[in-house]
């Protein structure tokens, strides 16, 4: 889920205008379950899903930034430990 992706941008875009998600993790995690269910927890996308919904929301490049380090930081706790 890269910055290429257009579906990400799109369910980012959706999550913030119909499902009134407000933060990064809240997309991440809830909306689109990429916290889980991606093999690298989504981290590829979280900087343009933050793009995206910082334009929608008002974010300037700190608080776009602070919302991706908040959700890298989630994706560590959930990471399991290799065998």
């Amino acid at each position: 889920m890269g910055d290429g992706v257009p579906a990400l941008r799109g369910e980012a875009y959706l999550a913030v205008t119909q499902e009134m998600a407000s933060t990064l993790t809240d997309f991440m995690d809830r909306r689109s379950s990429l916290l889980l269910f991606s093999p690298d927890s989504g981290l590829a996308g979280a900087e343009a899903a933050a793009g995206v919904m910082g334009s929608l929301l008002g974010w300037d490049a700190v608080e776009q930034t602070a919302q991706v380090e908040s959700y890298r930081a989630l994706a560590a706790e959930h990471r399991v430990p290799p065998d």
